[in-house]
This record gives C-alpha cells, structure tokens and sequence, in this order.
C-alpha cells in the first residue's frame, strides 16, 4: 500500500517571494518618484559659466581680510554679521539667503553695515536649519564674493 503523497508548496512559496519583491520595488519605485527635486539655483548654467568672477571675488575677499563672519543669537533670533575692515570702502552689496532643503525659503537682503562693520538681521523668514549666506559686494571698485554656512537653533 502507497502512503498518498502531500502536496508541494514550492511552487507557490517561489511565486510568493518573487510577488513580494515585485511589490517592494514597485513601492519603491513610486517613493522616489514622489520625492520633491529642487534645482539649486535657477540659473545654475549661467552661473557656472561666470564661476571665475566668484573665484576671483573670493581671491580679493581673502587678500584684503575683509571677509564677513556671522553669529546667531538664538535667544533673541538675531544673526549679526560683521566685517573685519569694510564699512568706510563699501560701495554696494547684498547678502543671497540660500535655504538648501526648501528653494521658496530663499531670499536676498541689502548690505549696509553700521560704523561698527556689523549688520544685525532679525528676520521673520529665517527659519530653524541650515542656511547658506552668500555675500556679494563692491569695494574699492572690485567686486568681492564671500560664502557662509550657518546653523539656525531656536
């Protein structure tokens, strides 16, 4: 007499595994399709094409010792920034606000330090996080470039 003989689940125990793997790559899939991609700057072509001045600009920065340092006051949300020997030779500038998780966050300000060289900022838009501070400004008659990376606590 034959025992009757059990039925194989190998078959469908593969197809399982394979539907599975199906399913987490196509979940996959839809999470990267749903992630949000910001150009760093919009115009990041023409940027690049006129990096040379921002070298040359940080170059000037650098041998003249007026490059900018900032601070934040977190208990009073005030960010000052201070140049080392600018205000007397300050002709014109601005300080770009650059907000790499979030492009809409982004935002430009006039340079126009006190007689102490500093400017204070206490902005409603600088949110907790990392900022970029790109300082561009004319001095002497040259243009000068100057980048900063900040921490924002509250």
């Amino acid at each position: 007499m034959t025992k009757p003989e059990k039925p194989s689940f190998w078959g469908k125990g593969v197809w399982l595994i394979y539907g599975v793997f199906v399913l987490f790559i196509l979940s996959l899939v839809g999470w990267a399709a749903a992630q949000r991609f910001e150009l760093v700057e919009p115009d990041y072509y023409e940027q690049g094409l006129a990096y040379q001045n921002r070298i040359d600009g940080v170059r000037r920065t650098l041998t003249s010792g007026e490059s900018p340092t900032a601070a934040f006051d977190s208990y009073n949300r005030l960010l000052t920034i201070c140049f080392a020997s600018l205000p007397n030779r300050l002709e014109k500038g601005t300080i770009h606000f650059f907000r790499p998780s979030n492009a809409q966050s982004d935002f430009t300000l006039p340079l126009t330090p006190d007689s102490t060289g500093c400017q204070r900022i206490s902005d409603g838009r600088l949110q907790q996080g990392q900022w970029r501070l790109k300082y561009e400004w004319t001095s002497d008659g040259q243009p000068r470039y100057w980048e900063d990376v900040i921490f924002l606590e509250f």
